[in-house]
């Protein structure tokens, strides 16, 4: 049973993942999961700049926006540019001087 803000008491609805450590329980899977890590300490969303790890990968995704959104950004940018640099390291110049693609 489960107590709504008027007061009433209402079925709580049944929900088919259950954690095996505690009262929890979800309609999800997923978040079942999730749950289970606050019991078992495990982080497997880690941060490739530092040693920080997160439970939630939202959790990490905020944790680069606000601790490392330079290295982010250079980052997205070195991605941006990678395609051009590549193709400029693959011209090749003929007996003619012409330049060429070698793809």
């Amino acid at each position: 049973m489960k107590a709504t803000l008027l007061g009433t008491v209402q079925p709580a609805t049944r929900s088919p993942f259950h954690c095996k450590l505690c009262p929890y329980s979800s309609n999800r899977k997923d978040t079942l999961i999730q749950h289970v890590r606050t019991h078992t300490g495990e982080k497997p969303h880690k941060c490739r700049y530092c040693s920080y790890a997160a439970i939630q990968s939202t959790a990490l995704n905020r944790h680069l926006r606000t601790k490392h959104k330079e290295e982010v950004m250079l980052e997205q940018w070195n991605k941006d540019l990678q395609p051009a640099a590549q193709q400029q390291h693959w011209l090749v110049t003929d007996d003619r001087g012409f330049n060429h693609s070698v793809t």
